[in-house]
């Protein structure tokens, strides 16, 4: 699981929690399952992880204000009576 490096460093030293393997082990944890004890952290872990490797969500572009718009033969349409 993908989680913050400070988090990481804490619980790496508790029982069940190890580097990951073939990951960059200052952002990546792996987590022994199995242990009923660590369902609640596993799911908070879960979480934190899920929002850290999330797409990121991008602003829709307003075509009014692009200036490519008249160059590209895009042209404002109006209303004319």
């Amino acid at each position: 699981m993908k989680s913050d490096p400070l988090l990481i460093g804490s619980l790496r030293g508790q029982d069940g929690y190890f580097p990951a393997y073939h990951m960059n082990k200052e952002k990546w944890l792996s987590i022994q399952l199995g242990k009923p004890e660590l369902d609640d952290a596993i799911k908070d872990l879960l979480s934190l992880s899920y929002e850290l490797t999330a797409p990121k969500k991008r602003k829709p572009k307003s075509s009014a204000k692009n200036p490519g718009d008249f160059a590209n033969g895009k042209e404002k349409e109006t209303d004319e009576g």
